[in-house]
């Protein structure tokens, strides 16, 4: 077998080519935006449902904190009712001046809590004005950056290239 030639013809390796077709390039970007915007699409539909749960939590532990404070309240008065705390004469002529001060703390406290919300609420409106400014300048960003591929294109690339 030495010197014998093989039969079988080798075939030359063909070269791949990369097409560089700006329609396949297209084709990937559009499909690339188009499953950004499907998961975008699947949190908003799942978004409302978390606001009802987060909502439907906060109505039912606010009714818990009403009973325990119902329950509590309720034990010092039978406490009271059957004299196990002993007060003397004199809490009788305290008695407006503690229920006043009581009535002032919690109206100091709700003023707290409305310019509490109301600093809340300001700051998710600003927040959701920040996002409108951002895409603002997202938007404005991309314009510029066209305008300057743009102009590149028209400068490196001769117009008899064209």
């Amino acid at each position: 077998m030495v010197g014998k030639k093989s039969t079988t013809p080798i075939t030359p390796k063909t070269l791949k080519t990369i097409s560089n077709d700006a329609s396949n390039n297209q084709s990937i970007i559009e499909t690339i935006q188009k499953s950004l915007f499907d998961i975008t699409n699947e949190i908003a539909k799942v978004q409302p449902r978390y606001a009802q749960s987060v909502s439907n939590f906060q109505a039912e532990y606010l009714e818990a904190t009403k009973m325990v404070i119902q329950t509590f309240t309720n034990f010092q008065s039978t406490l009271i009712k059957f004299n196990w705390i002993n007060f003397d004469n004199r809490s009788t002529l305290y008695t407006d001046q503690i229920k006043n001060q009581v009535t002032m703390l919690t109206e100091n406290i709700i003023k707290t809590f409305d310019i509490w919300n109301q600093i809340t609420i300001d700051s998710i409106d600003i927040a959701k004005e920040n996002v409108k400014l951002y895409t603002e300048a997202m938007t404005s960003m991309d314009i510029r950056n066209r305008d300057l591929i743009s102009s590149w294109n028209s400068f490196l690339i001769p117009s008899y290239c064209k």
